[in-house]
């Protein structure tokens, strides 16, 4: 393994550290601390199949911000400004398409 990918692991076994001991006993964080305990292995596992790349590691701190933004959310946990912006983002999402039939 080059030293930019062990330099890029070890950033994420840190982020993954940190948040679990930030949230490790918020009510509804539960399943951001099961997704990162399941990235853990999973990148162990990697790392031992040299199958770790450097941009699956990028995709996994994304998935972790996404899904952070969303344990917030439901946990009531963000600010109202942000909490107000989630909530037209999903409205948006969740509401009835204006497209005519056949477009749908």
């Amino acid at each position: 393994m080059d030293d930019k990918l062990q330099k890029s692991m070890e950033s994420t076994i840190e982020l993954i550290d940190a948040k679990k001991a930030e949230f490790k006993d918020v009510k509804g964080m539960e399943p951001l601390i099961e997704f990162m305990n399941e990235s853990l292995v999973n990148i162990w596992l990697r790392a031992q199949a040299d199958e770790l790349d450097e941009s699956w590691l990028d995709a996994i701190k994304l998935d972790f911000e996404r899904i952070e933004r969303s344990c917030k959310y439901d946990a009531g946990l963000m600010s109202p400004e942000d909490a107000a912006a989630r909530k037209k983002l999903l409205d948006f999402f969740n509401s009835p398409s204006d497209l005519p039939p056949e477009v749908k």
